[in-house]
């Protein structure tokens, strides 16, 4: 199980108002993905995503997720 307690979205210019619809899409995406171990991590920190115009919230937050699972 992953459970995030806060989740701070950095996007760019123009998507702000789609942030609260990515991150629960993130979190939708991270609940899709198996969980190999249990590990606590206080603090996670993901390198900047690639987001080109016209993706979908959808499409951006799988990137996100993406990126998260591999600090994991």
């Amino acid at each position: 199980m992953i459970r995030i307690e806060r989740l701070r979205l950095s996007l760019p210019p123009g998507l702000e108002h789609r942030a609260t619809h990515i991150s629960r899409l993130v979190g939708y995406e991270l609940s899709q993905r198996p969980v190999l171990e249990s590990k606590h991590v206080e603090r996670l920190e993901v390198p900047e995503v690639s987001v080109e115009p016209g993706l979908s919230d959808r499409q951006i937050a799988r990137r996100i997720a993406g990126a998260i699972s591999k600090q994991l």
